[in-house]
């Protein structure tokens, strides 16, 4: 429809400019031949500019072309399908198109054309702009339906940890094993519920970690073959929390065949590497998923660790399991100290 308004737009001026300037009536000195030949191509040249108009604009907004260049290109597709359409027409009557001729057709062409590239734009600048609001009103929808999420989450965890601490003064004293056990939960819950999505130290980290492993291995049998290698950690490197315990609990949920478990942190010219291998057994290979678990430690790792400053792999073969993945601490140390200069009440404590 618009391709169609704009031929009969742009043949009715330059009807009406040409004619009244010549003092010449168009339908009289010219074969039928001749005008629907000039009708013809100015629809199809209208077409092809409503068709590429908008894509003519997405180009530009990408490589952030001036508006200049824009026109111009517009104004130069106009001019020339006006001098084509005017040459093809008037050889039909075996007639010379004079330059004369040529300059009021082109110019009120070009006009036009870009008067209705501008329309096309508005409207497509438009279009952008409501998907963008609708994806940012998605956006806020799924962040409120997240947090509520996230409350409701958070209200049995809260639960369980107070009643923890209930059980915990409801056991003998002389019964330490029950209550280690209790504390070491408290304290993996403690750490979960009131640890700031921001770096904590690397030893905090590590710590919560060894007590998960030990409240794992209380659920193992006794013939779990548990090896943990954890070298000297320097007390300023800092980490991301919650990052280490799902390859952790991963190993502890598949471990299988020869029941053996083995754990090696060590950390070297500011980079953590961390390497978890479990054995498996052939069922667990067969009705088993590894995938998410990892798959959203993965999407953390993106976020916290972009670019090259995260590794994560696995490997695993019909009876052992291993995932290996390195950190880069720089840039954690970097941004913890760049915030602390930036927090005077940090630096006055």
């Amino acid at each position: 429809m618009i391709s169609l308004i704009m031929t009969l737009t742009l043949f009715a001026v330059i009807r009406l400019c040409n004619d009244l300037t010549k003092q010449e009536n168009y339908w009289e000195i010219h074969t039928r031949g001749f005008i629907l030949l000039e009708l013809g191509l100015a629809w199809a040249y209208s077409v092809v500019a409503v068709i590429l108009g908008p894509q003519w604009f997405q180009f530009n907004r990408r490589h952030g072309n001036r508006p200049f260049m824009e026109y111009s290109a517009v104004s130069i597709y106009a001019l020339a399908c006006a001098l084509t359409t005017m040459k093809l027409s008037h050889s039909i009557e075996g007639k010379t198109v004079l330059a004369n001729e040529m300059i009021l057709p082109a110019i009120v062409a070009a006009l036009l054309t870009c008067l209705f590239y501008s329309y096309l734009r508005d409207r497509e600048f438009e279009r952008i702009n409501s998907a963008n609001a609708l994806k940012l009103s998605e956006t806020r929808r799924t962040q409120l339906a997240t947090e509520l999420k996230l409350l409701r989450a958070q209200y049995h965890p809260h639960f369980l940890f107070n009643t923890l601490n209930t059980v915990y003064f409801q056991i003998d004293e002389n019964n330490e094993k029950a209550r280690h056990t209790i504390e070491n939960l408290s304290d993996i819950l403690r750490y979960q519920l009131y640890t700031p999505d921001e770096p904590v130290a690397l030893t905090d980290e590590v710590e919560t970690m060894k007590k998960f492993v030990t409240l794992c291995s209380l659920r193992k049998s006794r013939s779990l073959k548990l090896r943990l290698d954890i070298s000297d950690i320097p007390p300023h490197m800092k980490i991301y929390p919650l990052l280490l315990i799902p390859l952790v609990e991963n190993a502890f949920k598949f471990v299988g065949g020869d029941n053996m478990i083995s754990i090696s942190l060590k950390v070297e010219d500011e980079t953590l590497s961390f390497r978890i291998t479990n054995s498996l057994s052939p069922d667990i290979i067969q009705k088993q998923s590894f995938g998410l678990g990892l798959s959203n430690l993965r999407r953390r790792l993106s976020i916290l660790y972009p670019n090259d400053n995260h590794f994560l792999t696995t490997t695993h073969s019909d009876n052992e399991f291993s995932a290996e993945m390195r950190l880069s601490l720089t840039n954690v140390i970097q941004n913890t100290q760049s915030d602390e200069s930036k927090n005077p009440m940090h630096n006055s404590r």
